[in-house]
């Protein structure tokens, strides 16, 4: 069973720092388009929502937060670390692929 989690819709903040225990995913490089942030996100599979599915192309992570992103929902499939932010996922082979994730502390 898949945990749900808090999603905030900051699309005209996008840019600012996320909190620590959170994650913001945006649709276009380097922090822009649409982006939303994820808290409570720590020690628990959460799939995105629907706009964000196959469609990220930058993370901002929150202060002290680490995350791993799958490429399938329930936190499947090929995966990835991201311990610091990561403006354009291009460079890590992992842009619009993400539809979950699970956050730790760095």
């Amino acid at each position: 069973m898949q945990n749900s989690f808090e999603l905030f819709i900051l699309a005209a903040l996008a840019g600012i720092a996320a909190a620590q225990d959170s994650v913001e995913l945006c649709t276009d490089t380097n922090f822009a388009g649409s982006c939303v942030v994820a808290a409570n996100t720590r020690n628990k599979c959460n799939n995105v929502g629907a706009a964000q599915n196959d469609n990220i192309s930058s993370v901002h992570l929150g202060a002290g937060t680490a995350c791993r992103f799958w490429v399938d929902g329930n936190c499947q499939g090929n995966s990835i670390i991201i311990r610091t932010d990561a403006p354009d996922l291009r460079t890590l082979g992992f842009n619009d692929v993400i539809s979950s994730f699970t956050c730790f502390p760095a």
